[in-house]
C-alpha cells in the first residue's frame, strides 16, 4: 500500500511540473513561481498530514491494549494491598513476573487467599524483630593493641513515618517522598553486637570466605562511629581477619541478636546452590532434610510423620514411641544449631588448637635444633671415630709387634731359664765332685800324716 502511494504521489509530481511547465508561454514568471510554491506546499501539507495520520494510528491502536494492561495493573496493585481469593487472575499475573517466576509465596490451602500488604507488611516485621537491629556496612578503621576495634557506621536513614498495622492498603501510594534526614546510628554504649564479615562464602576454603568476626561490647559510641570491645579474647586468627578487613576496606553488618537457625531458610535451594554456599563437611545434612531417613541415622536425625513427603505433620518423639501406628514415614531432620553457644564455643576450641600448635611447632623447632646439633655431633663423632679407628690399626700393629716380641723374648727367657738350670745342675754336680775330691784327698793326706796335734785344724770344734 505505501509503495501504491509513493507511485501515485510520484505522478502527480510529474504531471504536476510538466503542466506548469508547458504553461511558460501563455504566464509571467512571477505567476510560474507563484504556482510553484503552491504546488510543493501542497506536496508539503499533504506529507505531513500522512505523518500525521500515522503516527496517530499508530498510538491510538494500542490504547485499548494499554487500557487493558491499565487495568490488570490496578487489579494487581488492589490485590496486592488488600490481598485477594487464590482464583484471582490477578494472582498468576502477580506472580508470574520475573520477580516471583511463577513461585507463589504463600500457602493457598493454609491462608485461603492472598495475604494483603498490611499482612505482609506485620510478618517483615515480625520477622525483623525476631532477628533484631542490623548495621549494615560497618567499617573497621583501626585496631588498638587492647584488641578493641574502632568501627565507622553510615547514619540511619528512617523511613516514613507511617505504621502499616493502621494504614489504609487501598490509599494511593505517595508519589515521590522527599528521603529523610539522616539519624544516628543508634547503637549505644554497653550494647552487646555479633559481627560478621559481609561478602559470599568459600565452601572449598571457607577460612578463605566470609567469616563470623566475633562478639563484641560497645566501649565507646560517636556520631557515626563506635569502638567495639571483644568480650571474647582476640585469638591470632580473628586478630588477622580484623587487619585483613582493615586494609581491604571490607564492610561488616553488626547483628543486635545472634542469627537463629532454621529449617526454612534452605527450603528452596537446590543441590547445586547448596553446595555453592555450604561447605562439603556438613552440605549432605541440608541436601537430605526432608527426604526419607536411612536405617542408619540415628534418633537425633529423624523425625516421625503421619503421612508420607510433602504432606504429613510431624509427631513427637515419645508420641511416636507411645503409638509406632500412628507413623507413616520416618524422614531425615537436620538438627538445629545454636550459634550463640557453638560460635563462642569453636573459638575457644581454636584458642586451644593454636595453642596446641603453636607448642607443636615449638617442639619441632626445638626437635630440629636438637636434630642439627646432633648431626654435628655425629660428624664430630665419626671424625673422632676414623681418627680411633687409625689408631686402632697403629695399636693392633704394635701389639702385633709386641706380642711377637714377647714370644721372641719369652722363648729366650725359657732358653736361658733351661741353660741356668742346667748350668745349676752342672755346677753342683761339679761342687759335690770338686767336695768328694777335696775330701778324698785330705782323708788320704789325714791317713798318710801323722796324728794331728789337739788342735789341729781336722780336730778344731764345729
Amino acid at each position: 500500500m505505501a509503495l501504491i502511494l509513493q507511485i501515485v504521489v510520484l505522478l502527480v509530481v510529474l504531471v504536476g511540473l510538466i503542466t506548469i511547465i508547458m504553461s511558460i508561454k501563455n504566464w509571467h514568471w512571477a505567476q510560474m513561481l507563484l504556482l510553484l510554491s503552491i504546488f510543493f506546499m501542497s506536496l508539503a501539507t499533504f506529507y505531513l498530514g500522512l505523518e500525521t495520520f500515522r503516527l496517530n494510528r499508530n498510538i491510538r491502536k494500542n490504547i485499548i491494549t494499554k487500557e487493558k494492561q491499565l487495568a490488570d495493573l490496578q487489579a494487581d496493585v488492589r490485590a496486592l494491598q488488600r490481598g485477594t481469593i487464590s482464583s484471582d487472575p490477578a494472582v498468576m499475573r502477580v506472580f508470574n513476573s520475573e520477580k516471583f517466576a511463577g513461585e507463589v509465596p504463600y500457602d493457598a490451602e493454609v491462608e485461603g487467599r492472598m495475604p494483603s500488604l498490611a499482612v505482609w507488611t506485620t510478618r517483615l516485621q515480625d520477622l525483623a524483630r525476631a532477628r533484631g537491629k542490623v548495621w549494615r556496612n560497618a567499617t573497621p578503621t583501626a585496631i588498638q593493641q587492647t584488641g578493641q576495634v574502632t568501627v565507622t557506621i553510615a547514619p540511619a536513614q528512617l523511613a516514613p513515618a507511617v505504621d502499616p498495622d493502621i494504614a489504609d492498603p487501598s490509599a494511593e501510594a505517595p508519589a515521590a517522598a522527599a528521603p529523610a534526614a539522616p539519624q544516628g546510628h543508634g547503637l549505644p554504649v554497653g550494647a552487646i553486637v555479633y559481627a560478621f564479615e559481609n561478602g559470599a562464602p568459600n565452601p572449598a576454603a571457607p577460612d578463605q570466605g566470609a567469616q563470623y568476626i566475633g562478639e563484641f561490647k560497645v566501649a565507646q559510641a560517636t556520631e557515626n562511629a563506635v569502638v567495639l570491645e571483644p568480650v571474647q579474647a582476640i585469638t591470632p586468627f580473628i586478630g588477622n581477619r580484623i587487619l585483613k578487613s582493615i586494609q581491604t576496606k571490607k564492610t561488616w553488618s553488626l547483628y543486635e541478636l545472634m542469627p537463629a537457625d532454621n529449617h526454612a531458610l534452605f527450603a528452596g535451594l537446590d543441590e547445586a546452590a547448596l553446595k555453592a554456599l555450604l561447605p562439603a563437611s556438613t552440605v549432605n545434612e541440608y541436601i537430605r532434610q526432608g527426604t526419607p531417613a536411612k536405617p542408619d541415622d540415628d534418633e537425633y536425625h529423624r523425625a516421625a510423620f503421619d503421612a508420607a513427603a510433602p504432606e504429613g505433620n510431624q509427631i513427637g518423639p515419645d508420641d511416636a514411641k507411645a503409638d509406632p501406628s500412628k507413623v507413616v514415614e520416618w524422614r531425615y531432620d537436620r538438627p538445629l544449631r545454636d550459634y550463640s553457644y557453638l560460635f563462642p564455643d569453636m573459638m575457644r576450641e581454636r584458642s586451644v588448637m593454636e595453642a596446641d600448635i603453636a607448642e607443636l611447632k615449638q617442639q619441632i623447632a626445638d626437635l630440629d635444633a636438637a636434630q642439627a646439633s646432633a648431626k654435628k655431633l655425629e660428624a664430630l663423632r665419626t671424625k673422632e671415630r676414623t681418627e680411633v679407628s687409625a689408631d686402632l690399626k697403629n695399636m693392633e700393629r704394635d701389639l702385633a709387634f709386641i706380642k711377637n716380641l714377647r714370644a721372641k723374648i719369652n722363648s729366650q727367657i725359657a732358653n736361658g731359664r733351661a741353660q741356668i738350670e742346667n748350668l745349676l745342675k752342672q755346677n753342683a754336680d761339679g761342687a759335690r765332685t770338686l767336695i768328694a775330691e777335696k775330701l778324698a784327698e785330705l782323708q788320704e793326706i789325714d791317713r798318710q800324716s801323722p796324728a794331728p796335734a789337739p788342735r789341729s785344724l781336722l780336730n778344731l770344734p764345729n
